[in-house]
């Protein structure tokens, strides 16, 4: 888990490549945790239904 709070303190200290790497990695992180949402709301209905059928 990032803090948002430190990384608006470390920011002017860091150089370009590593603030670059912190973005694409929280960029990734979200995108992951977004999938992971969609597909349990999704999962979960389907093994409902096919434990009925």
């Amino acid at each position: 888990m990032i803090d948002p709070l430190y990384s608006i303190r470390t920011r002017h200290s860091k150089s370009l490549p590593l603030l670059a790497a912190e973005l694409t990695g929280t960029k990734l992180h979200w995108t992951l945790g977004f999938i992971y949402i969609v597909w349990w709301s999704f999962g979960e209905p389907i093994d409902r239904l096919k434990q009925f059928m």
